[in-house]
């Protein structure tokens, strides 16, 4: 027989979606801060590096999703394949 549901897991799920104002804040200065980034790097080397440091981690982040949610084992960072 399952637990009934209480009235603590349904007010802890509630919980879950509220607005945060501070989250909404946060949030709304880290966009503007990277949409600010091209104008406060003026050299154009360290805009260059700042945009293929953020390319090769959404390529890692999404590799790493791929072979978590597939099941694939991660052979390049074994020894050997036995």
């Amino acid at each position: 027989m399952s637990d009934p549901i209480s009235i603590e897991k349904i007010t802890a799920v509630a919980d879950i979606g509220k607005f945060s104002w501070k989250m909404f804040a946060t949030i709304g200065t880290i966009l503007i801060l990277l949409f600010l980034v091209p104008w406060i790097l003026s050299n154009r080397f360290y805009l260059r590096l700042a945009t293929e440091i953020l390319i090769y981690g959404l390529l890692a982040m999404s590799l790493d999703v791929l072979l978590g949610y597939t099941g694939l084992p991660y052979i390049w960072g074994s020894p050997r394949i036995r």
